[in-house]
Formats: structure tokens, sequence, C-alpha cells
């Protein structure tokens, strides 16, 4: 399977430029960090994004599959909608499956799209992503993302801000916050 690929990325910020200022303890009128400030919030993001394989705010993604399987599992949680399943079909040409021929379902290991039982596979070009789903994942507003991960993010930031320039003589513990507050969030293999 080939990596997930980011279609369309989210708009806006899980946290505001004000909150982040605010858990760093800056002053709402001083704005000589605000560039630092809001690439940390993006570092921060970005970073419980990829250690949890999710989608924050509303974004569109694309998994790869060489073939048709009885379902598809989808890379990041959680999926809002599937927009489109395609294939190369055995002359290498794209096709577009009928939406009435799959539907998407959660488990326990997330979302996936599964084949109606009256579907038949099509013969597919062999080629690494011969078959590919385009979905919908996150939520629609940072006002929707989870509390836990919000703090999260706020904890990162923070200590991105405090702690960037590397410092040999100081070393640096954390408090297992950030990870007792992720924690609930990360994926279940069964």
């Amino acid at each position: 399977m080939l990596a997930p690929k980011l279609i369309i990325p989210a708009t806006g910020t899980v946290i505001d430029l004000a909150t982040a200022k605010q858990q760093c303890r800056v002053d709402a009128d001083v704005t000589e960090d605000d560039a630092l400030i809001e690439g940390f919030v993006a570092a921060a993001t970005r970073h419980v994004e990829k250690t949890l394989d999710m989608a924050l705010l509303k974004q569109t993604w694309r998994d790869y599959s060489c073939r048709f399987n009885g379902c598809i599992r989808l890379s990041k949680a959680p999926v809002i909608t599937v927009v489109n399943v395609k294939f190369f079909d055995g002359d290498n040409v794209q096709q577009t499956v009928n939406s009435a021929d799959y539907q998407m379902l959660v488990d326990a290991e997330g979302a996936y799209v599964s084949f109606g039982s009256s579907w038949s596979a099509p013969s597919i070009y062999d080629r690494p992503d011969a078959v590919s789903v385009d979905y919908e994942a996150g939520v629609d507003g940072a006002d929707k993302v989870e509390p836990q991960i919000r703090t999260a993010i706020l904890l990162h930031l923070a200590f991105l801000y405090e702690n960037r320039e590397m410092s040999l003589d100081t070393v640096m513990t954390p408090t297992g916050a950030y990870e007792t507050l992720i924690w609930p969030f990360r994926k279940t293999v069964v």
C-alpha cells in the first residue's frame, strides 16, 4: 500500500493566535513573535496528526491499494465521507466506481470502504496505485476538535516556545501530560 496523499489541506488552525499567545504567556499586544508562535502551532498540530494518524480539521485524503479487497481501510480518522473510489482498468484507463456499489463503515480498527455483495470487482491494471479512495476526514471547525487534543497541542506549543533554542547543559524531562492526553485517541490494532 502506498502512503496516503493529502489532496486538499485543512483551512484554518486548531489553535488561534490569541489562545496560543496566552498559553505561551505572551502579551496580546506584543507581535514580534507572532510568526514564530504560528509556526509552533502548525508544528504541534502536525505532530499530533502524525502521531495519531488523524486529520484534525476537515481535509481531503487519498488512499491507495494495488487491488480490490472485500474492503479498503482508510488511514486517517475521523472519516466524514467517501468522495469517490477510482481504479485503473485492464487497459490502464482510470474509471470511477458507482457510489451505489460501496459504502463507508466503521469498526474497532477505523473506517473502511465495503463493496456490496452483488458487486464484482473488475479486472485492474497491475500497478501499486490501481485503486484509490478519496475521502474527507477531520471535523468541521476548531471548536469541534476534542478538548484533550487541543490541550495537548497547547502543551506542545508552550514547550516548543519555551525551549526554542538548544542547550547542552539543560536536561528536559517530559511530564507525561501530553502522552496522557493523546493516549485515548491512538488507533487500536486488533
